[in-house]
């Protein structure tokens, strides 16, 4: 039995090249292309008209009974923040603000004691809990001005 080597390969060659251009187009069709959508993904603020309206502006918050102002607002691609206690008369940097408009859920950081407050916004009204580095944890909410 006499093969032909070189007719084989141009056979398989271009077999081989059919199969794997096919598979390429298929996993491309299937692939998804989404938008960056998300909290930390940056945008501007038309972008994220809607999700302003949630949790930007100024808010009465009160944290394991003392009681204050909290304040959030989308400056250059990033959601900023501050916060005044009526007990500290100051007002102090809330950072790494992370906000899902979907879930409802928002985090930031109080800076001046290194505490992480963690809440869910419901209208008009934003409820959870914050740690401290030394592990303590109190409850705190929020309602609109």
């Amino acid at each position: 039995m006499l093969i032909n080597f070189q007719k084989n390969s141009i056979t398989f060659s271009s077999t081989f090249f059919i199969l794997a251009f096919s598979a390429i187009i298929f996993l491309l069709s299937a692939c998804v292309v989404t938008t960056g959508r998300g909290p930390y993904y940056p945008q501007d603020a038309a972008a994220r008209r809607g999700d302003l309206g949630s949790i930007q502006g100024l808010w009465f918050i009160t944290a394991s009974n003392y009681s204050g102002k909290l304040e959030f607002h989308w400056e250059r691609g990033m959601w900023v923040g501050r916060v005044w206690f009526d007990a500290f008369q100051q007002w102090e940097p809330v950072t790494d603000i992370f906000f899902d408009s979907h879930m409802g859920e928002i985090q930031f950081t109080r800076v001046a004691y290194n505490q992480r407050y963690i809440g869910t916004l419901s209208g008009d009204q934003i409820v959870g809990t914050y740690t401290t580095p030394q592990g303590g944890t109190g409850s705190w909410t929020a309602r609109r001005h």
